[in-house]
């Protein structure tokens, strides 16, 4: 079962992640000479290589613990094929909840509708839902913290969203309008999710501090780099450079794996935030943060060179958001149908 090939972006660094935690109980990884190869790896590259220095000199996992931390369970009963079957039943989890919480809202044949576009029709659906992808848990997190927020649970929210740190640093664009989600429940909801939030931020400041060096500084800031010369560490952020014009111009329209040809129902599904069920903070503002830090990838080099690579990790987000207005929308059609075929004017 273990021999296996994990399949989705970055998918071998995460199950080594849990395999070292099930396996030694630590997440230090071993060095150049004795870690497992895999497909994606390249220690003399700060995209290809698995590790990051810590600032006490021990090689951590460059890529997201907590995710990997999340395959374990299913890593230590079956390997490789448990940390997949781990991963499905994430996705399985959160494809309920988007479909729950649209049937509530516009009823259950247009959730039901919106769960068969967006993981079932869409084959870039059907790569984030059942390949190990770490952008479907990572919006689990952000939409699930927006609708505490909404509901006025700010401390939870902070703590949901605090998660998605924990998966992707940049994921700070992202939670970061809670609070103006909660305007609409008082100033007791508000001040409590600026407390959530803003705890959350402090621990997840304060590991970055003790493994990193600084509050600001990730893994990603210390990607570990070997060549001839031995090791040195490398900050991922700078290769943005790419002109971002151009950049979000072949990331969105380049065939064929620009967004609108990957995501296609990208260009229809916000008209349904034209209607005024739809237009919930909770459900627009995440869609519109999950939109702005995809396009910020327009001026970094690594993604504009690979799109094929980006699509389906860094849109995430923006698309599963969208499964809201799509069931808002599918549900004006079936009532417009109903209206129309009863001979309503």
């Amino acid at each position: 079962m273990a021999g296996l090939p994990p399949v989705g972006a970055d998918a071998p660094a995460y199950c080594r992640i849990a395999r070292t935690l099930v396996g030694t109980g630590s997440l230090e990884l071993p060095g150049p000479d004795r870690i497992d190869r895999d497909v994606q790896q390249d220690v003399a590259s700060e995209f290809g290589t698995p590790y990051a220095l810590t600032r006490d000199g021990r090689l951590f996992p460059k890529h997201s613990a907590l995710f990997g931390i999340l395959l374990a369970p299913g890593t230590a009963i079956g390997g490789t094929v448990g940390a997949q079957v781990s991963y499905l039943l994430l996705t399985s989890a959160f494809a309920a909840y988007l479909t729950l919480r649209a049937a509530v809202a516009f009823g259950s044949g247009p959730a039901l509708a919106s769960f068969f576009c967006l993981f079932v029709l869409v084959p870039g659906g059907r790569s984030l839902a059942c390949g190990m992808n770490l952008d479907t848990v990572l919006s689990f997190a952000v939409l699930a913290a927006f609708e505490l927020a909404a509901r006025g649970h700010g401390v939870r929210a902070g703590v949901v969203g605090t998660l998605a740190l924990f998966l992707r640093p940049t994921a700070a664009l992202l939670v970061l309008p809670l609070p103006f989600v909660a305007v609409a429940r008082g100033k007791g909801p508000v001040v409590r999710t600026i407390l959530g939030l803003g705890g959350g931020l402090l621990l997840f400041g304060a590991v970055n501090a003790w493994l990193w060096g600084g509050p600001f500084v990730t893994a990603y800031g210390r990607a570990a780099v070997f060549g001839p010369d031995g090791i040195r560490v490398v900050d991922l952020a700078g290769a943005f450079g790419t002109s971002p014009l151009a950049g979000v111009a072949k990331l969105v329209a380049s065939y064929p794996h620009g967004l609108l040809f990957v995501f296609p129902l990208l260009l229809l599904s916000p008209l349904g935030f034209l209607l005024g069920e739809a237009r919930r903070a909770e459900w627009w503002v995440p869609m519109a943060c999950g939109l702005a830090g995809f396009l910020i990838l327009g001026a970094y080099d690594y993604a504009v060179a690979h799109p094929d690579y980006m699509i389906y990790r860094f849109a995430g987000p923006v698309w599963f958001a969208s499964a809201f207005p799509l069931a808002a929308l599918l549900a004006w059609i079936r009532r417009e149908g109903a209206r129309r075929r009863a001979g309503s004017p």
